[in-house]
């Protein structure tokens, strides 16, 4: 097999556990692994952000689609297939392999009429690499400023009463859209899904963990197998964190995690170890803690420090945290001193 490092687009679109990694029905364990894969190899991102963006647009099998445009594509998959190329697939092969690599094929040989769906059915897959941010409008109107490290994908059209939904994973705030008719906007995370009619919060998807921040308006959260907390209901000002099948609902201040949006970061009793995860999610870096007491030391501060440049960034968190910090290529390394 070949090493994932060395992986083509044609290769990660042909591959059942990237796949099921861009449409998050992953394990928690396999969703960590390529989080780790695009940290130890960044150069792969660029392969990964296009296979993730032409997988957000292809359908997965021919169920309901009319016989002769089924017929249709095998007579072009068989006519025009070079076995030689990186997209050959054996004949025994199970039919989510075959509808990806007809996929492949049919894109590289701009035959693809056969695999448009209806409008309604199209969907639309926005990433961002370590260190940036991108503001994306919804076709609805609603707003999104998505966080470094991250994926949304939302439907290019409404369809009928259904309600407006979004796929998170990472960060991202949400400025929502009323709708006259109430209809309501869902955004479904790794472990739960926001229920909105139209207010501003920020979710946050990583590490098996997700924290939902509202800023105005009011939300309801489903949390799927849980009784006594299944449905939770948010005011302004309160922060939810779902982890390890635990719900924690408190006050905060919600600048504190919002503040990303301005290329800022705000201390508010924030630990060092909030900080390396900051780091790590956000810029791709491994940071290693020596000690565990260093790791729970925390700070507040009554100003933003601004993120647009990474190395003052780092000297002023050194500073702040009275630390030691040693960058070797792309980790780095914290010391008391």
């Amino acid at each position: 097999m070949k090493p994932y490092q060395e992986y083509t687009i044609e290769d990660f679109l042909l591959d059942e556990n990237f796949v099921a990694w861009v449409n998050q029905s992953n394990s928690a364990t396999k969703i960590g692994f390529w989080d780790s894969f695009l940290t130890e190899y960044p150069d792969q991102r660029t392969n990964v952000i296009e296979a993730q963006r032409i997988l957000s647009t292809l359908p997965f099998d021919t169920a309901g689609r009319p016989p002769e445009v089924v017929a249709q594509i095998k007579r072009d998959i068989d006519a025009q297939i070079d076995y030689r190329s990186k997209v050959y697939i054996p004949k025994k092969v199970n039919s989510w392999r075959w509808s990806v690599a007809a996929a492949v094929t049919l894109l590289l040989v701009s035959a693809t009429i056969y695999f448009l769906r209806a409008p309604n059915e199209q969907y639309q897959l926005v990433a961002t690499n370590y260190g940036e941010t991108e503001k994306v409008d919804l076709p609805d109107g609603t707003q999104v400023v998505l966080n470094a490290n991250s994926k949304l994908r939302y439907a290019l059209a409404e369809e009928g009463n259904a309600p407006r939904e979004v796929w998170l994973e990472g960060e991202a705030f949400f400025s929502v859209t009323h709708m006259v008719d109430n209809k309501k906007f869902l955004v479904h995370t790794s472990n739960l899904t926001v229920e909105v009619l139209g207010t501003e919060f920020n979710v946050n998807d990583r590490r098996g963990k997700t924290s939902v921040v509202l800023s105005s308006g009011k939300v309801k959260l489903a949390i799927p197998g849980q009784i006594d907390t299944s449905s939770v209901t948010m005011q302004p000002g309160e922060r939810v964190q779902y982890a390890e099948k635990e719900v924690t609902q408190e006050t905060v201040n919600t600048e504190v995690y919002t503040a990303w949006q301005n290329r800022q970061l705000m201390f508010d009793r924030t630990t060092l170890q909030e900080v390396a995860e900051i780091l790590e999610d956000q810029y791709g870096y491994k940071v290693i803690i020596t000690s565990q007491d260093l790791s729970q030391r925390e700070i507040s501060a009554t100003e933003a420090i601004d993120v647009d440049d990474l190395d003052v960034l780092l000297k002023v968190i050194a500073k702040m945290y009275q630390v030691k910090l040693t960058k070797n290529n792309n980790t780095l390394r914290v010391e008391d001193t």
